[in-house]
């Protein structure tokens, strides 16, 4: 059997866009950015995300996407290896990205393939099917910082060991003007390049080692050095903050100013950081400065205690620049900050996948601070370990490295509940009423209750190493893996129905069929079987020789199975033997199928979603398409009950909802608002002593307004009766004299 690319078919049997995605990719420099007054730009998994702040909208420019038509620059690079090249950019999709650059409309990214080769990729926001695609010398390994110059027209690049070149293209017409080496003949390590913005006549270039500050300018076809400062500090980062001046933040609380490449002043950046007492207890553990961003009276620097600090010109004797005041965030490194276009706030990112904006605007005299708040949701800090939906409500709950469980409302788009633990929940089920919540922890296994405002648990059993969990469809059971055996529960009255000691090494994968009769379960051994839960028996047992099989899916009338195969062969079974393959060039490491029964949907471990349709006339004729989404290895799907919105969770910690739709005759409502607004229950469970306390806190203010209401009362009356016995004009006089 052969399966065809979806872009080869002429009748699309389905329809496939990306919807919404939670997260973002905080470990990349320069990560954010701001467009316009409403709209700002960020990476999340393998896409660059334009989000529209007062909307709450997102559309999504693919970064690994290579169906766009491409521009390559081959000079500098061998020949010989450009086939090799081409091949790597159509096929291979496990990228790193080290650091993103925008200069409205132009985005550059610096990433580095597997194979080691070092590219930039220059987007259009408004042309997002045109690209250009740089790259160095073989010698060279990665770009670590990536610049545009003033006029939009060229980029400058610095590559990491062991050559620190730095390059500068006039990158539209794919001409590499010069090539410059910028460390020392030792290898001196180079951390961050900044190009003069206030310098128009010419493009100026700052470059700072560890312990050196090095100024470049573009002349005479070629970049040519014409400062060179050394520094007892170690350098971190740095800007121009004018023409003339550059500020550097250092990794021991020092902030460094140099004019004309002459040292002028140093800034003790003490900050006390959430723990500590006061400054002595502070000195032991000194915060690296990580970012410096530039205002138009000054600068903000962000440390590695995630604490903005603002700086505002002065011009008494004392020094340069004074602290105006500090943003204490979270505990988590800063890693880059951006302007936004009003000059009155700033978006910042932090280590721990945080997103915020600083309501603040350097103004010495009014001394205005506005305090800050999450620019769109809490995400999740690391990797997310599992995912589940539900039919009732609009709702996914993950669980992660975090220790977090969240519980995401994708119909209004804002996380309702966060709850942290003391271990990581390894695995989760949503009930189908999305009510009670089943978590598996390293020693337990949990049912929650899922209230307004927290979760509550109701049932502990004592089970070590649950690897899955699963609520049957109905609802009405729920199983749990403990090692070679699974245990069947009542989700009514918490008993066990029974115990499953069929396997003879430990269970991987459970999965239950649409009217909860079944049960899938496959081992480690590459062992797959088939429970009958009413009658307590083994249907069907088959193992194949040499054969690991990851997990399965019942189709919807549960005849057959569709079992995944470690190499990304998909295998459909019926009762007892095998039917066909579905052979894959990719390897997938999930499976889930559509309530249809006609589409499959595989992810991957470089985080691409492989939808594949199966035509029920003709099962021979299988298509497919593959959508990247994440930048690491996804970990979880789910499909919504209408089969109208795939979600998928990775390690790169984003969630992403995939609009599916069937091209068919009937009529298929993909909105995520309209759905919910026709399937879903809106009630919420409440506790009897929060319910109480709501109750008597509604009485009090109640009692305090109808108290208000008796006093306007009376002294309207005693108003009228002043108006009754005297005149007019009297009683305003007293009125006024009082």
């Amino acid at each position: 059997m052969e399966i065809v690319n979806y872009s080869k078919l002429k009748a699309k049997p389905f329809t496939v866009s990306r919807s919404f995605i939670y997260g973002i990719n905080g470990e990349i420099k320069n990560c954010i950015a701001c467009l316009d007054d409403s709209s700002i730009l960020y990476i999340a998994g393998s896409n660059f995300v334009l989000y529209n702040m007062e909307k709450q909208t997102q559309t999504f420019i693919p970064i690994y996407s290579y169906n766009y038509m491409f521009d390559f620059v081959n000079e500098g690079f061998p020949q010989k290896d450009e086939n090799l090249l081409t091949g790597i950019l159509q096929k291979n999709t496990n990228y790193t990205i080290n650091v993103m650059e925008v200069c409205y409309p132009y985005i550059a990214v610096a990433m580095q393939t597997s194979e080691n080769i070092p590219l930039i990729e220059v987007f259009d926001v408004n042309n997002v099917k045109k690209k250009k695609i740089l790259y160095g010398n073989e010698t060279s390994t990665e770009f670590i910082n990536v610049a545009f110059s003033n006029d939009k027209a060229c980029i400058l690049a610095q590559s990491g060991e062991p050559d620190w070149l730095l390059y500068f293209w006039l990158w539209n017409k794919g001409k590499k003007l010069s090539i410059i080496k910028t460390s020392n003949n030792y290898g001196g390590e180079i951390i961050q390049i900044a190009v003069n913005n206030y310098e128009t006549s010419m493009v100026i270039v700052s470059v700072i080692g560890t312990s050196i500050l090095r100024v470049y300018r573009y002349v005479e076809n070629a970049l040519k050095l014409v400062n060179q400062v050394r520094t007892e500090y170690k350098c971190v980062c740095h800007t121009w903050v004018n023409k003339n001046r550059i500020v550097i933040g250092t990794e021991n609380k020092k902030i460094l100013i140099y004019e004309n490449g002459e040292f002028i002043g140093v800034i003790d950046h003490y900050v006390i950081p959430n723990g500590f007492a006061n400054i002595s207890d502070h000195l032991d553990n000194i915060s690296k400065i990580n970012v410096i961003t530039p205002f138009s009276t000054g600068f903000a620097v962000g440390n590695d205690y995630g604490i903005i600090s603002i700086f505002e010109k002065t011009e008494d004797s004392e020094g340069y620049y004074k602290k105006n005041h500090d943003e204490v965030l979270e505990s988590s490194a800063v890693k880059s900050m951006a302007v936004h276009v009003n000059k009155k706030g700033l978006l910042v990112t932090l280590q721990n996948n945080q997103v915020y904006y600083i309501q603040v605007y350097v103004d010495i005299e009014k001394n205005i601070d506005q305090g800050f708040e999450h620019l769109i949701l809490p995400f999740h800090d690391g990797s997310i370990i599992d995912m589940d939906t539900c039919i009732w409500k609009p709702i996914i709950v993950t669980c992660g490295s975090d220790k977090t469980i969240r519980i995401w409302n994708y119909r209004d788009n804002f996380v309702e509940i966060i709850k942290k633990y003391e271990f990581d929940p390894i695995c989760l089920s949503l009930h189908p009423n999305g009510l009670f919540l089943l978590v598996g922890f390293h020693n337990s296994v949990k049912i929650m209750t899922i209230l307004h405002n927290d979760l509550y648990e109701h049932w502990s059993t004592n089970i070590i190493g649950c690897v899955q969990c699963k609520f049957s469809y109905g609802g009405q059971f729920y199983a749990i893996i403990h090692g070679s055996t699974i245990h069947i529960y009542s989700s009514w009255t918490y008993s066990i129905i029974w115990i499953i000691r069929g396997h003879t090494s430990k269970v991987r994968s459970i999965c239950w069929s649409n009217d909860d009769r079944k049960l899938f379960s496959c081992d480690v051994e590459g062992t797959i079987c088939v429970w009958n839960i009413p009658e307590r028996k083994r249907e069907n047992i088959l193992t194949v020789p040499g054969q690991q099989f990851i997990n399965g899916v019942f189709t919807p009338d549960y005849r057959y199975l569709y079992i995944l195969e470690g190499s990304g062969k998909i295998w459909k079974f019926d009762d007892k033997n095998l039917i066909y393959q579905i052979p894959q060039n990719l390897e997938l490491n999930n499976l889930c199928i559509s309530n249809s029964g006609n589409i499959l949907i595989g992810s991957t471990n470089t985080g691409e979603i492989r939808i594949i349709h199966i035509n029920q006339d003709n099962e021979q004729a299988i298509s497919f398409y593959d959508l990247s989404v994440h930048s690491g290895q996804i970990t979880k799907l789910a499909i919504s009950n209408d089969d109208s919105l795939i979600f998928s969770c990775s390690k790169d910690g984003c969630i992403a909802i995939i609009n599916l739709r069937e091209n068919n005759d009937e009529i298929v409502v993909t909105s995520p608002k309209q759905i919910a607004k026709k399937f879903n229950s809106n009630e919420m469970l409440i506790t009897k002593s929060d319910l109480q306390s709501t109750i008597e806190t509604i009485m009090k203010l109640t009692n305090k307004v109808n108290v208000s209401h008796i006093n306007v009362i009376f002294f309207f009356c005693l108003f009228f009766f002043f108006l009754k016995k005297n005149s007019f004009y009297t009683v305003d006089i007293i009125f006024f004299k009082n």
